[in-house]
C-alpha cells in the first residue's frame, strides 16, 4: 500500500486543488491505522475530529466517507475487515458537541443514525479509474470487452463483497434486501448481464447465504424481492409460474 494513495485523497483533482479532498488529519489517521500504528477507536476519533469540531458537521460527511469508500474499493482485500472495524468504532463515538448542544441532549446517536456512508456508497462508487452512478452500471459495461471488461467485473464483485460484509455486522444502512435483489437480478431476467451478476450473487450467497435462506424460509418480506413485480425485465419467474 503506497503512501501515494493517501496523498491523492488530499488532492483528488490534482496538486493544489482541494475540492472534495479529505482532511489531512483524516488521511494521516487512516494511514496510521492501516499500518497498525493506531487502534480502531483511536483512529475513529482522529478521522472524525474535523467533523466533530465543525460548525455544521453534516456538511462535511462526504470528506469523511469518500476516502473510506475508496479504501474499500481500491486497497487490497486484507484491509476490508480493519475498515469495517473502523466504521464500527466510528458508529460508537459520542455525538459532536455542537449536535448535543443544539438538540439539548447527549444521546450519542449522531454517528449511528447517520446513513451518510450508505447513501454515498449507493449513489456513486469509484470503479477503477471511473466514477459513475451505480444505477448506470449496465449501460457502462455493455459495450466493454477484453481487459477493460475484466477489470469492471472484478470491481463489481468487490462492491458486492463489501456490501454483504457490512450487512453481517449491521453497518452503514446496507440491508439484506440488497442481497435478495442481487439474486433476483441474476436469476430472473432473461437479459441479465450474467458475467457480472452471477459473481455478484455468489459473493452474497457465500457471505450471507444463511441469512438469505433463513429469510426465505420465514417468508420474510423484502423490497429486493418485490422489485420483480414492478420490473417487466424480471420475466423468468413468470415463465416458471405458467
Amino acid at each position: 500500500m503506497s503512501d501515494d494513495w493517501f496523498s491523492h485523497k488530499l488532492y483528488p483533482y490534482g496538486d493544489g486543488n482541494t475540492e472534495d479532498r479529505c482532511h489531512p488529519e483524516e488521511a494521516q489517521a487512516l494511514k496510521d491505522y492501516l499500518h497498525h500504528r493506531k487502534a480502531s477507536i483511536e483512529a475513529a476519533r482522529a478521522t472524525t475530529h474535523p467533523i466533530s469540531v465543525a460548525v455544521n458537521p453534516k456538511d462535511d460527511f462526504h470528506r469523511l466517507w469518500g476516502p473510506l469508500i475508496d479504501a474499500f474499493m481500491e486497497l487490497p482485500r486484507e484491509h476490508t475487515e480493519p475498515l469495517i472495524a473502523l466504521l464500527q468504532a466510528t458508529k460508537d463515538l459520542p455525538d459532536p458537541e455542537v449536535i448535543a448542544k443544539n438538540s439539548g441532549r447527549h444521546d450519542d446517536s449522531f454517528w449511528e443514525e447517520s446513513q451518510g456512508f450508505g447513501n454515498l456508497w449507493s449513489d456513486v462508487v469509484a470503479v477503477s479509474v471511473d466514477m459513475y452512478p451505480t444505477y448506470l452500471w449496465r449501460s457502462i459495461v455493455e459495450p466493454t470487452k477484453g481487459e477493460r471488461r475484466d477489470i469492471l467485473r472484478v470491481d463489481h464483485a468487490r462492491r458486492a463483497e463489501v456490501e454483504a460484509r457490512l450487512v453481517t455486522v449491521g453497518l452503514a444502512g446496507i440491508r439484506i434486501d440488497w442481497g435478495y435483489e442481487a439474486v433476483v437480478d441474476a436469476l430472473e431476467s432473461s437479459n441479465a448481464t450474467l458475467d457480472f451478476e452471477i459473481p455478484v450473487m455468489a459473493e452474497w450467497l457465500v457471505i450471507c447465504g444463511k441469512q438469505l435462506w433463513g429469510g426465505a424460509r420465514m417468508n420474510k418480506k423484502s423490497w429486493g424481492l418485490k422489485a420483480r413485480d414492478r420490473d417487466p425485465l424480471k420475466d423468468l419467474w413468470r415463465k416458471n409460474d405458467d
